[in-house]
């Protein structure tokens, strides 16, 4: 019996290998790529709030923002070497149809850093009174309160953005286009803030 090489025993393996490694790799850079693409905000127009004003966005008035650093965190869990900043920002809707949206983000001007609300992180307890994002059963006008954990050498000012997610519910249950991807709509509300 004749002795056959390895090469020649792998030769079908070592083409496929050949043929899909790079097919497998560049499938996977273009799903990323798209998926990154599409949740990019790059293309949003921020509506820029100033200290002490409202603006009007998806029939919605948000605003004025309130912020500050929580000094005394009894009771709170937050990682060593941060500091605590809240906000309250007061968000009023047509009831019937109400805005929907996600939980606001922090973002430092200097950096574009960016951090996440983190009260459940933090140990605070749910409360149905106090919203971390849009209240979509909201009968009137509510607040929500936000808490980011931040280093604490990282100074401001910063930027809270409240990002529409697109839909509101009408009196008969049904849905209704609103925020980005409405009518060409990609703005979200940017508040201007500088706790200390």
């Amino acid at each position: 019996m004749a002795r056959r090489g390895w090469w020649r025993i792998n030769a079908i393996p070592l083409a496929l290998l050949v043929v899909v490694a790079p097919a497998a790799a560049l499938g996977i850079l273009w799903s990323e790529s798209t998926i990154v693409r599409d949740q990019s905000p790059i293309d949003s127009t921020p509506v820029v709030v100033t200290k002490g004003k409202t603006t009007e966005l998806a029939d919605t008035t948000w605003g004025p923002i309130r912020s500050g650093v929580i000094v005394d965190t009894e009771g709170l869990t937050p990682p060593p070497h941060t500091k605590v900043i809240a906000v309250a920002i007061p968000v009023d809707t047509d009831v019937s149809l109400p805005v929907r949206c996600e939980s606001p983000q922090l973002v430092q001007q200097s950096t574009g850093r960016q951090w996440n609300e983190m009260s459940y992180e933090l140990g605070l307890d749910y409360s149905s009174t106090e919203n971390r994002e849009c209240a979509f059963e909201a009968t009137g006008p509510y607040e929500m309160i936000n808490v980011f954990a931040v280093p604490e050498d990282v100074d401001g000012p910063f930027w809270v953005d409240v990002r529409l997610t697109g839909a509101g519910s009408t009196s008969d249950g049904s849905y209704e286009a609103r925020g980005p991807g409405s009518e060409g709509s990609d703005e979200f509300v940017r508040f201007v803030i500088d706790p200390s």
